[in-house]
């Protein structure tokens, strides 16, 4: 996975943005689809359609700034993004 900060200025007013990308490889009907929607849009489809090349899903999190058991230097609060990239098997 990889993780970046965007935005050249530490604020401690402006949250924390990081961006994860994932890529599901696989096997025709495995499930890789259903993961990545089960992930971004919190259901499973009755039936799907086989993937033709490349799906892309988003999903876009609020994290709390204080989180129990977290190091002092994460007191801000975070916008977290994961980019999940369905390639067909």
């Amino acid at each position: 996975m990889d993780a970046k900060l965007r935005g050249s200025e530490d604020s401690d007013d402006e949250p924390e943005q990081l961006q994860y990308k994932i890529i599901l490889l696989g096997d025709g009907a495995v499930g890789k689809t259903s993961i990545a929607m089960r992930f971004t849009e919190d259901h499973f489809a009755q039936a799907y359609k086989q993937t033709i090349g490349l799906d892309f899903f988003v999903k876009r999190l609020s994290l709390p700034g204080k989180v129990r058991g977290a190091p002092a230097s994460c007191g801000r609060a975070r916008s977290c993004q994961w980019c999940v990239a369905n390639m067909a098997g």
